[in-house]
């Protein structure tokens, strides 16, 4: 999608920002983004940002996406990190294979097509040490 496209989310996101400041206590307290945040950045198309353009998305750049959650963050620091997370992974799922891809954005089966968010952990804990035998040793904490 065009660099207007991009704008027009970073105009939605900019709307949405006294809102997500109302809010903000909401989600301290409750520990948990409020449903309707997550449903009014989806609808902006934040969470399109960097998804691939097959799958409905505006593949921007980095400096595009970095841009609108640190708006969402000027509001709301909690918003701003749930954002994130979950706005950087369709730029991490584009890396799989097409098969993946397809199976969360092409409608498959459990899957909302391309409006499906899906979230990891970056945090591997693990150590692999090469062994002579050639075989896979057990990782280690």
């Amino acid at each position: 999608m065009s660099e207007q496209g991009t704008d027009a989310v970073i105009a939605g996101i900019e709307e949405l920002l006294p809102v997500l400041r109302e809010r903000a206590q909401d989600a301290e307290d409750a520990r948990r983004i409020p449903d309707e945040s997550i449903k009014a950045l989806q609808e902006t198309g934040f969470f399109k940002l960097l998804q691939p353009r097959p799958y409905g998305g505006y593949e921007a750049d980095p400096v595009t996406f970095y841009t609108a959650v640190k708006l969402i963050a000027s509001a709301c620091g909690s918003t701003g990190w749930v954002a994130s997370i979950l706005g950087v992974h369709p730029w991490h799922l584009a890396l799989f294979e097409q098969q993946a891809q397809e199976d969360v954005w092409g409608g498959g089966a459990g899957s909302d097509g391309i409006d499906t968010l899906v979230s990891s952990s970056y945090a591997p804990m693990g150590k692999a040490d090469i062994v002579d035998s050639g075989g896979a040793p057990p990782m280690r904490a």
